[in-house]
C-alpha cells in the first residue's frame, strides 16, 4: 500500500504506537470494534426493551418536528439537521438518514418495530452504540493500556455509572441528547491519532461529521481537535486511511453545500445571520459548565448563572472530578512517562481533555438566551473521557471480571431511565387518528402557539397517512416549507379543510374538523373529534 509522502510510515516498533500482536496492543481492529458493539447493543437494549420492542410509541413536539423530516429522509429530499428555536436548522442531517434507515429496516420490512419512532429508537441505540464501541477500541488502542480486557470492563462500568447519572442520554433520540455517543468517539479517535495512529482517522472523521451536522456549535469544537490532531499525526500512516477520512468529510459537507447553492435563502446564511459575539461573562459560563456536575436533564430548568451558588453545590464533585483527572497523572509519571512511547500518548490523552473542555467553555461564553442545559448535554462524553485516565491507571489492578459483574448488577437492578417516556396524551392521540378518515382534501392545521407540539403531531401523522396538509408559515421550522402556508407548495387562494387542533385543561387533546373545504378564515361548520389522554408535560 501507497504511504503519504512526507514520512516514514508508522510500524509496530514506531514510538507510541503499539504492536497490534503484542499483548498490551489492540486486537485486529474490526473484530473488537465489531465485539464491543453487540454487547453494548445488547446491554442498552434491554435497559430500553420496554420502548423498542413494546406498544407502539407515537412522536409529539420535537419528535415529531424531527419525525416529519425523517419522512422527507427516507423519500432522500432532507438536506438539513434538525430545527433551532433561533429560525435556522442545524447544519445537516445524518441523524435523519440513520433513522429513516431504520424505519424501513426494522418498521417497514422486518416489522420488529411496532412503529416508526420505535424503529428510530432502535436504529438510534444501534447507532449510538457503535460510537461507543469506536471509542473503547480507540481508547483500547494506547500504549498506556496494559490489560486490554480490564481496562475495556473498568470503562464500561465507569461510562455506565456517568450515563446513569445523566439519566442515559444514549438512549434518546432528542437531538441535544444524540450528541453524546459521536462526542465521546470523536474525543477517543483524535487523541489515538494524535498518538500517531492514523486507523482511527476514518472514526474521527464519521463521529466528527455527525457532530458538526448535529449542532451549529459543534463546529467550534470538531475543527480545533481535528486539526491539532491530524497536525500530531505529521501526517503518516497508511494513506487509505487519509482517503478514507477525506472522503467521509466530503460527503458530511455534501448537503450543506446543495442546500447553500440551491436554497434562497439558504440555511448557511440564517445561521450566520445568527451569530453573535460572547454573551456571558467569564463567572456566568463558569457557573453554567459547572452545573453539569448536577447532571441536569432535558426537564430542568435553566441552569444557574450565579457562581457562589454552583459552586456551594458541586463542590464535592468538583473536588472529586480533580482528583480523578490529577491521581491518574501522578501515578502514570511515576510509572514510566519517561519513557517516550508512553509520553505521547499521555500527552495526547490530556492534550484533548484539556483542548475539549477549554472549547467547550467558549460555547458557554458564546451562548445566548436561557442557560438550558440541552445547549450543551454533549458535556456528558466529556466527563466519560475525563475519567479514562484513572480508569487506565485502576484497570490494572481490578480483575475485569469484578469490573463486568458491578457492571451487570448496575443494569439489571437500576429502573428505566427518566430519558424514555410516553407523552399519555400524544399516545392516544397518534392510536386515534390511525382510524380516522383524513379524506381526500387539503388540511388546514390551526392552533394557538402553546399547542404547537399536538399540531405536529397531528401533522406526522397526517403525512404517514398520505394526507396533504400545512400550517401557518411562522411554523416553517418545525413542519417544514413544503407545509408552510402561505407558502411555495401552498398559494393562499387555496382551499383546506381546516382541522383545529386544541389540548383543554383536563390534558386532554381535541381536534375540531371543518366538514368542508373552504378558503381559510370563511366561516364552515365543524366536528368535534376527542382524543382520550390523561395530561402530560410538554418539552
Amino acid at each position: 500500500m501507497q504511504e503519504v509522502t512526507g514520512s516514514s510510515p508508522v510500524s509496530p516498533t514506531t514510538p507510541g504506537v503499539a504492536d497490534p500482536g503484542s499483548a498490551s496492543g489492540p486486537a485486529p481492529t474490526w473484530s473488537l470494534f465489531v465485539g464491543a458493539w453487540a454487547a453494548i447493543s445488547l446491554v442498552l437494549l434491554w435497559i430500553a426493551r420496554d420502548f423498542v420492542f413494546g406498544a407502539p410509541m407515537y412522536e409529539w413536539a420535537d419528535f415529531a418536528a424531527n419525525a416529519l423530516q425523517i419522512d422527507r429522509a427516507k423519500h432522500f429530499s432532507e438536506l438539513l439537521g434538525n430545527y433551532s428555536r433561533f429560525n435556522f436548522h442545524h447544519p445537516g442531517p445524518a441523524f435523519f438518514y440513520v433513522y429513516a434507515a431504520s424505519e424501513v429496516l426494522f418498521h417497514d420490512l422486518l416489522g420488529v418495530a411496532a412503529a416508526p419512532m420505535n424503529a428510530h429508537l432502535l436504529g438510534s441505540i444501534l447507532l449510538q452504540s457503535a460510537f461507543i464501541a469506536g471509542a473503547a477500541v480507540a481508547l483500547a488502542s494506547l500504549p498506556l493500556i496494559e490489560d486490554r480486557r480490564r481496562f475495556l470492563a473498568a470503562a464500561a462500568l465507569t461510562a455506565m455509572i456517568v450515563l446513569t447519572l445523566a439519566q442515559h442520554p444514549e438512549l434518546s433520540i432528542w437531538p441535544p441528547y444524540v450528541l453524546v455517543g459521536p462526542m465521546l468517539a470523536f474525543l477517543a479517535a483524535t487523541t489515538a491519532v494524535a498518538t500517531g495512529d492514523s486507523r482511527f482517522l476514518p472514526l474521527a472523521a464519521v463521529s466528527g461529521v455527525f457532530l458538526v451536522h448535529g449542532h451549529v456549535a459543534q463546529v467550534l469544537i470538531v475543527v480545533p481537535l481535528a486539526l491539532a490532531a491530524y497536525v500530531a499525526l505529521r501526517p503518516r500512516g497508511r494513506a487509505l486511511h487519509h482517503i478514507a477520512a477525506a472522503a467521509i468529510v466530503a460527503i458530511g459537507l455534501l448537503p450543506i453545500a446543495i442546500d447553500t447553492i440551491s436554497s434562497r435563502p439558504s440555511n448557511l446564511s440564517l445561521i450566520l445571520q445568527a451569530a453573535h459575539g460572547s454573551q456571558r461573562t467569564l463567572s456566568q459560563a463558569v457557573a453554567y459548565s459547572l452545573g453539569f456536575l448536577e447532571f441536569p436533564t432535558w426537564t430542568s430548568p435553566p441552569l444557574s448563572l450565579s457562581l457562589r451558588p454552583v459552586l456551594g453545590n458541586v463542590w464535592p464533585s468538583l473536588v472529586l472530578a480533580g482528583l480523578v483527572v490529577l491521581t491518574a497523572l501522578v501515578v502514570l509519571r511515576r510509572r514510566g512517562l519517561r519513557r517516550a512511547e508512553l509520553r505521547r500518548p499521555a500527552l495526547a490523552l490530556y492534550g484533548v481533555l484539556l483542548l475539549a473542555g477549554g472549547l467547550a467553555f467558549v460555547w458557554a461564553l458564546e451562548q445566548y438566551g436561557p442557560p438550558y442545559a440541552f445547549n450543551s448535554f454533549f458535556v456528558y462524553a466529556l466527563l466519560v473521557f475525563g475519567a479514562m485516565p484513572l480508569v487506565i491507571v485502576v484497570s490494572r489492578r481490578v480483575p475485569a471480571a469484578v469490573s463486568a459483574a458491578l457492571l451487570l448488577l448496575l443494569v439489571v437492578l437500576l429502573p428505566q431511565p427518566a430519558t424514555l417516556l410516553r407523552d399519555p396524551a400524544a399516545q392516544a392521540l397518534g392510536s386515534t387518528m390511525q382510524g380516522l378518515d383524513v379524506g381526500t382534501d387539503p388540511i388546514l392545521l390551526q392552533f394557538d402557539d402553546a399547542d404547537w407540539g399536538d399540531a405536529v403531531a397531528v401533522g406526522i401523522q397526517l403525512e404517514r397517512r398520505g394526507a396533504r396538509f400545512a400550517a401557518d408559515a411562522r411554523w416553517k421550522f418545525q413542519f417544514g416549507i413544503d407545509h408552510a402556508y402561505p407558502g411555495p407548495a401552498w398559494p393562499a387562494a387555496t382551499a383546506f379543510r381546516t382541522w383545529r387542533v386544541e389540548r383543554g385543561s383536563d390534558g386532554l387533546i381535541r381536534l375540531v374538523t371543518a366538514i368542508s373545504p373552504t378558503i381559510p378564515s370563511h366561516a364552515a361548520r365543524s366536528v368535534v373529534v376527542p382524543v382520550a389522554g390523561a395530561s402530560a408535560a410538554r418539552t
